[in-house]
């Protein structure tokens, strides 16, 4: 059986009226409350399935790099793309405590 899902979702939004921070805040606003949403309606089962998802991503974030050259690559992916978030997967493991 074929199943399609959403991995992630990206858009973009602009405003000459309202400032970024505003703008981010409504987004969020509106993210959270579309998967408090969307959770509700599902059934018992598939909450438990989510929850265990976010649960193995979790562990898979907090896994120390099996290898020097995994752990170089995060590191250099970090400097390429400019963000040098160099503790980016302890970060997103703690918000996936709050999901």
């Amino acid at each position: 059986k074929f199943e399609a899902r959403v991995t992630h979702i990206s858009f973009v939004v602009q405003s000459n009226t309202f400032p970024a921070s505003e703008l981010a805040a409504r987004v969020d606003a509106f993210v959270a409350d579309s998967l408090q949403r969307r959770l509700r309606t599902h059934t018992p089962r598939a909450r438990a399935a989510f929850a265990k998802a976010v649960a193995e991503l979790r562990k898979s974030k907090l896994e120390r790099p099996k290898t020097l050259s995994e752990l170089a690559g995060r590191y250099w992916s970090e400097v390429f793309h400019g963000s040098r978030v160099f503790d980016r997967q302890a970060r997103e493991a703690e918000h996936l405590s709050d999901v």
